[in-house]
């Protein structure tokens, strides 16, 4: 009979690990891929702040 060789609750443990860290990669992959695409600009305060006059002024200059 093969004994497990695992300490009693690490399992419990690898598998909260690996939610955690499949949870970090869709945090990360939804900042890189898709918050990206929405028009916001993050000032020096990490406060999000719609950048419309700035697509109007790259318009304008655009033209």
């Amino acid at each position: 009979m093969a004994q497990n060789r695992m300490a009693p609750g690490s399992k419990t443990l690898v598998i909260l690990f690996f939610i955690l860290l499949a949870l970090s990669v869709a945090i990360a992959y939804y900042e890189y891929f898709i918050a990206r695409n929405f028009e916001l600009f993050y000032d020096d305060y990490g406060e999000a702040a719609q950048a419309e006059s700035y697509n109007v002024d790259l318009q304008i200059y655009k033209n």
